[in-house]
């Protein structure tokens, strides 16, 4: 057996070749495919992963996002910075959140079913 240097090791871990098997007539478009790109088979794999993948991430990227933004709308709680006017968001647990909340307590925020129901 040939020993191989450690450059061949690394590269032949880094791209494991792949045998797979086709009709006589799929090979010869294979080939018909090579001639009139000028690219390699490999190439052509390659490119037809990369396109499969990317084309099956867009939809759900443009779901997430829109999903996100159209909830962001919904129920992200902020105000305005008095000095730039850029909006300030309010996390869980952040100084203004807890402020917030102590803000809501001391002034008898509630349920308006509870407010309601008290005054009954």
């Amino acid at each position: 057996m040939t020993r191989l240097y450690p450059s061949q090791i690394r590269y032949y871990d880094e791209h494991p070749a792949m045998t797979f098997r086709l009709r006589k007539e799929e090979k010869e478009i294979l080939k018909l495919l090579v001639e009139r790109s000028g690219k390699s088979i490999s190439q052509l794999v390659r490119e037809t992963l990369l396109g499969a993948e990317k084309s099956n991430s867009e939809p759900y990227e443009k779901g997430f996002n829109d999903g996100y933004n159209k909830a962001a709308l919904e129920w992200k709680v902020f105000y305005f910075c008095k000095v730039c006017g850029e909006m300030i968001y309010i996390t869980p647990t952040s100084d203004s959140h807890e402020a917030l909340v102590k803000y809501m307590d001391e002034h008898g925020w509630g349920h308006t079913k509870c407010h309601d129901n008290k005054r009954d």
